[in-house]
C-alpha cells in the first residue's frame, strides 16, 4: 500500500511538473515570438509570416550597422544577425520566397567566406521546421531536444527573459524596423580606428562564398521566379584588401548571378569611403550609414 502511494505521488509530481514545463514553454515562446529586441523574434517574423508588405534586408552584422530602413524607405526591414552568414541568409530566403509577395528581397552577401550561424538560442523555438534543423545540423549545433517544448528552453530562460524584458522597458521603441540606432552610434576615434586598421592590414582576406552557399542561393533565386533578388555587397574599408585574394573569381560569380532575369547586383565593396565612416574595419559608423543608405536607396531605385 506504503508503494502505490509513493508511486501515485510521484506520478503526480511528474504530471504537474511536465504541465508547469509546457506552460512556461508556451508563455515564453508567445513572448519571443513577439519580441522586436530578441533576433528571435525578427526571425519569427519572417517564419510565421508576420511581416506582409515588408521589404526584408538580409544579412549579418554589416546589415546590423550599414542598413537604415527609413532612409531606404517605409517598406525595408533591417533583419541582420550578427555573427552569421550567407548561410542564415539562405535560410530566411527559403521561408520568404513562401510567402504571397511580390516584394522584392535585398540580400546583402558578405564578400568572404563565412559559416557561422550566430547563436544557437535564436533558432531553438523554430527547431522542428526542417529548414531550421537542417541548417543547426550542417552547423554541428543540433540537439535533439531543441524540439520538444517543456524541454527546448532550459538553461536559456534568463536569456530568452532579458529580451524579453528589454522589449517592455522602453528599448522595444528605440528599434526602427529592425535597426538599432545605438549599434553603431560610438564617437569616431582616429587612434582607435588606426589600431583596427593595422590589426586588418596583416589579416589575409579570400573573397567568395562556400560552395554550398552559393548552390542554396542559387536554388532559392530558381525557385521564386517572381521575387527580384537584389544582391548587395556593402562597404569595406580598403585595409581589406592588402593581403587578399580570390576576388577575380568572385567578381565572374556576382555577373553569373546578375545575368539572371531576377536578379540586380549593387557592389558597394571598393567604395571609397573616408575612414570616419566606419566604425571598424568592416561595419559603418551612424554617419557612414546614413551616407551609404542613402546612396543604396538611389542604386535600389535605378534600372
Amino acid at each position: 500500500m506504503r508503494n502505490s502511494r509513493i508511486a501515485v505521488t510521484t506520478l503526480a509530481c511528474t504530471v504537474l511538473f511536465c504541465a508547469m514545463a509546457l506552460m512556461i514553454d508556451m508563455i515564453f515562446t508567445g513572448l519571443i515570438l513577439k519580441s522586436n529586441w530578441l533576433q528571435a523574434g525578427r526571425i519569427g517574423r519572417v517564419i510565421t509570416h508576420a511581416d506582409q508588405g515588408d521589404i526584408p534586408i538580409f544579412g549579418a552584422s554589416k546589415v546590423v550597422a550599414d542598413y537604415i530602413p527609413s532612409i531606404l524607405g517605409p517598406k525595408y526591414y533591417n533583419y541582420g544577425f550578427a555573427g552569421t552568414s550567407q548561410s542564415v541568409n539562405n535560410l530566411m530566403i527559403s521561408f520568404e520566397i513562401k510567402e504571397a509577395s511580390n516584394n522584392p528581397i535585398v540580400v546583402d552577401v558578405y564578400q568572404g567566406t563565412l559559416a557561422g550561424i550566430g547563436d544557437v538560442r535564436d533558432y531553438i523555438p523554430y527547431a522542428r521546421y526542417p529548414e531550421v534543423e537542417k541548417m543547426l545540423r550542417d552547423a554541428g549545433e543540433w540537439r535533439w531536444y531543441y524540439v520538444v517544448p517543456g524541454l527546448r528552453y532550459f538553461g536559456s530562460y534568463d536569456w530568452y527573459a532579458k529580451g524579453i524584458i528589454s522589449d517592455y522597458t522602453g528599448q522595444r521603441d528605440a528599434i526602427r524596423r529592425g535597426y538599432i540606432p545605438a549599434v553603431n552610434a560610438a564617437p569616431w576615434d582616429r587612434s582607435q580606428f588606426d589600431a583596427v586598421v593595422r590589426e586588418r592590414s596583416q589579416l589575409r582576406f579570400t573573397f567568395g562564398l562556400l560552395d554550398a552557399q552559393k548552390a542554396r542561393l542559387s536554388q532559392l533565386i530558381t525557385m521564386a521566379p517572381n521575387r527580384r533578388f537584389v544582391i548587395v555587397l556593402s562597404p569595406l574599408h580598403k585595409s581589406f584588401f592588402a593581403h587578399s585574394s580570390g576576388e577575380i573569381a568572385f567578381q565572374l560569380y556576382l555577373k553569373q548571378l546578375a545575368s539572371r532575369p531576377n536578379v540586380k547586383v549593387i557592389d558597394f565593396t571598393h567604395a571609397p569611403y573616408p575612414d570616419d565612416y566606419f566604425q571598424d574595419t568592416a561595419h559603418m559608423n551612424a554617419k557612414g550609414a546614413a551616407i551609404f543608405s542613402r546612396q543604396l536607396k538611389a542604386a535600389l531605385a535605378a534600372k
